[in-house]
């Protein structure tokens, strides 16, 4: 597909992310027919495993509404979609943000994603982890993406405190979520 054969259903909307310029206008489709033919179950079904309304996603598939980012993104994780399959990238965005990136935000991204793996290895949706562990639904998705630095997660590592702040190595301090990932990589050295 052509760059110019994409039509935008909203340009710098508060629904996509850095690095991205908006939504494809068929994104709601996308969605229905990765939902349809991937089998993640019914409108009600995926609608209650992020949190929302069954008429609600049903307006979101259709188009009618351009949901928060929080719940897009929720809805992705759910239909295991990454931003690319609904959203537009802007080239110029992405050299910005990675302009403005640090080393810090790659090991903030590296932890989402051991936290990520650790949920998938141990069959746990997003919603049970968060459960589990008492943080929000939408919480651990931007834990997962590495987009949340909080300290009731995270803390810098206390021997690196003499260190630049963009040299400190993170650590999970959070219980269950360190187990997870803990679990995850005993795991992953003996396979």
């Amino acid at each position: 597909m052509a760059a110019d054969d994409i039509k935008l259903a909203v340009s710098r909307h508060r629904a996509v992310p850095p690095g991205f310029v908006g939504l494809n206008a068929n994104y709601g489709a996308i969605l229905r027919d990765r939902r349809k033919v991937g089998r993640y179950g019914k409108q009600s079904v995926v609608a209650a495993d992020i949190g929302i309304a069954a008429t609600a996603l049903s307006r979101i598939e259709n188009g009618h509404v351009i949901p928060r980012l929080d719940t897009l993104d929720a809805l992705l994780v759910r239909l295991n979609l990454d931003w690319g399959a609904v959203a537009i990238v802007s080239d110029d965005a992405i050299k910005d943000e990675a302009d403005a990136g640090s080393r810090r935000r790659d090991r903030l991204f590296d932890l989402g994603q051991d936290i990520r793996f650790a949920r998938r290895h141990l069959g746990m949706t997003l919603r049970q982890l968060s459960s589990l562990a008492g943080i929000s639904l939408a919480h651990l998705s931007r834990l997962e993406r590495g987009a949340n630095a909080s300290m009731l997660i995270y803390q810098e590592h206390p021997d690196d405190q003499g260190l630049d702040r963009d040299e400190r190595r993170i650590v999970i301090v959070h219980p269950i979520l360190a187990d997870c990932v803990k679990r995850w990589n005993q795991w992953e050295t003996t396979n």
